[in-house]
């Protein structure tokens, strides 16, 4: 048997007989999914309540005769 499959088995054993690393292997990656949608979710949300808002949005013409 290759060398690599049976250190990467021996591995893999004593990853899921320790309850801890269990754990974080599973539900790790789907709490830190809601953690980021929120994170994400909350930016965007305020990047688009700050393009709505009229005031926040300065357009300047270079060249123009209106800017000094």
């Amino acid at each position: 048997m290759n060398p690599a499959l049976i250190v990467f088995k021996k591995e893999l054993t004593e990853m899921l007989r320790d309850k801890r690393v269990r754990s974080t292997a599973f539900f790790g990656p789907i709490f830190l999914i809601f953690v980021l949608m929120t994170i994400f979710s909350s930016v965007i949300g305020g990047l688009t309540d700050r393009a709505k808002d009229p005031t926040s949005l300065r357009i300047v013409a270079v060249g123009s005769p209106l800017v000094e």
